[in-house]
């Protein structure tokens, strides 16, 4: 799972998406080790994906134009 986040680190912001979707991360939620809630699993699959981007340095994301967070 990812590493406690310190709230200064973090940015909120809210997304809504398909009730399929939603059903998907409660099960994640409730039968998975990736996060409590469906809104940590969906925080923890963006981050996972988006850092996954950044080292393939898909889309244009490079290192330097987003931070990597720090051990």
């Amino acid at each position: 799972m990812a590493r406690p986040v310190k709230r200064q680190e973090t940015e909120s912001f809210e997304i809504t998406v398909p009730v399929v979707l939603h059903a998907a991360l409660v099960h994640l939620a409730t039968h998975s080790p990736l996060g409590a809630t469906e809104n940590a699993v969906a925080a923890y699959l963006l981050t996972k994906e988006i850092e996954r981007m950044q080292k393939a340095e898909e889309f244009g994301l490079r290192m330097s134009i987003i931070p990597q967070a720090t051990a």
